[in-house]
């Protein structure tokens, strides 16, 4: 499973991901945050980062928030994962 962020921001936004309000963090090899920055032509930049969940659990489920922040503000995306298992 893959999410993406992008921010355009000038100067640069910082994205930082987080799970039910807690910051989430690389944990290899199950899950893996990647980031990049690209000038953009109207002199923003892009920002775009990668959430990469791998062997996804019940565990994992809940609110993805992808945080974008800069000097001028901030600004934020949520997103819900739900997890269905079959109990046997």
């Amino acid at each position: 499973m893959i999410y993406s962020c992008a921010a355009y921001a000038k100067p640069a936004a910082h994205i930082t991901w987080m799970l039910d309000g807690e910051h989430l963090t690389s944990k290899p090899p199950f899950r893996t945050i990647s980031s990049a920055l690209a000038p953009l032509q109207s002199k923003l930049l892009e920002t775009t980062s990668h959430l990469t969940i791998k062997n996804v659990s019940w565990r994992e489920g809940g609110t993805y928030s992808c945080l974008a922040k800069n000097a001028a503000g901030q600004a934020s995306q949520d997103t819900e994962l739900e997890i269905q298992c079959k109990y046997i």
